[in-house]
């Protein structure tokens, strides 16, 4: 309304370009609501006049009534079913095997007995209140001890990754049968009391990383390039082992992260459903050079024929645990006492970015993080910019990789292979 001129009728203003137009507001359930509307070009101030007053008496009206379907009978369980049945034809496997397992065994056993008509908001929030006072079940490994953290309340992570499919179905179903959202104002899950989430203190420090991928180098090179890759692109193990040679450009260092692999499949398509690009430093270019070479000279059929850059000896994609093996050595060796898995390499690289002051739009792009209105801010970050932010970020580390030292030929890859 800024340079509006304000007219006798009330409500009714004169716009910047001459035309009429009316705003007004009334006090309605403890605040202030309003209307506004621009006028035709030829309008009259009689005319703005009274559409003020029709507008005033729109707002009065009480609202409409939510039109409600009449109750089927239909049980929460029942629907959950149906809305499962629809949803695994657009999830991966893995993720529907999550969703199955977060309603069918946390939310169902609760809540599915209500019909879909009285699932409320107070029902909801009871559900939470039960989430938070569970307790982990103790179980005990084959050789008798039990597991770390058996015993205690789950962690916030892991009750929210129950609780984000649920109240996915459960909107989907209020929009679905005409009914209130239950969701609304009901506050997720806390998890333990005070505790920060284990997984995501697991990161490495610049030293760490470095000495196990020096230790990897050393002690299990044949698969030294994949853990390079890991440890210098953040890339998630289900891209690397979806990466063809075809995604790689060796001559200007750049890996188009375009597929993945989920529940043994490889798609063609990552995890959040957008392609990116990441950067390659000197060592990662070196390490795949020599790694190409070794393949080639190894002259397996299936693995060729697969295209894929680190295939099993069946040229089929590897799993991310295949690198268990190969990470218990390297870490053994350099006493590193925490378990370190290809997520913790991932961790440690976005960890080492912030800490490093990487942009965060910069370092959304690296990772490959995503969000809905994050995705078209990020998709235009420049290589410029992403090799400025390697650098940030591994620059100190470096120093022990130079490229006289780096394996170049297939004499680092004579030793067992480790899975």
């Amino acid at each position: 309304m800024k340079g509006w001129k304000k007219l006798e009728p009330m409500g009714v203003y004169r716009r910047k370009d001459g035309r009429l137009a009316v705003k007004v507001g009334i006090w309605k359930d403890g605040k202030m609501v309003f209307a506004q509307q621009n006028l035709a070009a030829n309008a009259t101030v009689p005319e703005a006049a009274q559409l003020a007053l029709t507008l005033q008496a729109e707002l009065r009206k009480p609202p409409t009534p939510v039109a409600r379907r009449p109750d089927t009978g239909q049980s929460v369980e029942a629907y959950a079913r149906e809305w499962l049945d629809g949803h695994k034809q657009t999830l991966k496997p893995a993720a529907a095997r999550h969703y199955e397992s977060a309603i069918w065994d946390h939310f169902v056993p609760k809540l599915g007995y209500l019909a879909c008509q009285d699932m409320t908001r107070a029902m909801l929030a009871s559900w939470v209140i039960w989430l938070d006072q569970q307790i982990q079940p103790t179980r005990h490994n084959l050789d008798g001890s039990v597991r770390e953290g058996s015993g205690e309340p789950y962690s916030k992570d892991t009750l929210t990754s129950w609780w984000r499919p649920a109240v996915q179905m459960l909107r989907d179903m209020a929009a679905d049968l005409n009914m209130l959202d239950p969701t609304l104002r009901v506050k997720p899950p806390k998890g333990k009391p005070g505790a920060t989430p284990k997984r995501e203190m697991r990161c490495l420090t610049g030293e760490g990383l470095k000495a196990l991928l020096l230790a990897a180098r050393q002690y299990t090179p044949d698969r030294y390039a994949e853990l390079v890759m890991l440890g210098f692109t953040a890339m998630r193990p289900g891209e690397i082992y979806a990466l063809r040679w075809d995604a790689i450009e060796l001559d200007t260092g750049t890996l188009h992260v375009r597929r993945s692999i989920s529940d043994g499949q490889l798609t063609e398509t990552t995890k959040t459903g957008t392609a990116r690009t990441t950067r390659m430093n000197a060592v990662l270019l070196d390490a795949l050079i020599a790694h190409q070479a070794w393949q080639q000279k190894r002259n397996r059929p299936a693995e060729i024929r697969s295209g894929l850059v680190f295939p099993s000896t069946k040229g089929t994609p590897r799993e991310g645990n295949s690198l268990n093996s190969a990470l218990e050595i390297a870490t053994e060796a350099v006493g590193i006492k925490q378990k370190v898995t290809p997520q913790v390499l991932r961790r440690s690289v976005n960890t080492l970015g912030v800490l490093a002051g990487v942009d965060r739009i910069t370092l959304r792009a690296m990772m490959g993080h995503t969000s809905e209105e994050m995705t078209q801010r990020y998709s235009g970050v420049p290589d410029a910019a992403k090799d400025r932010a390697l650098d940030m970020i591994f620059g100190d580390i470096l120093a022990d990789f130079m490229p006289d030292q780096t394996a170049t030929t297939d004499t680092a890859f004579h030793v067992r292979e480790t899975g």
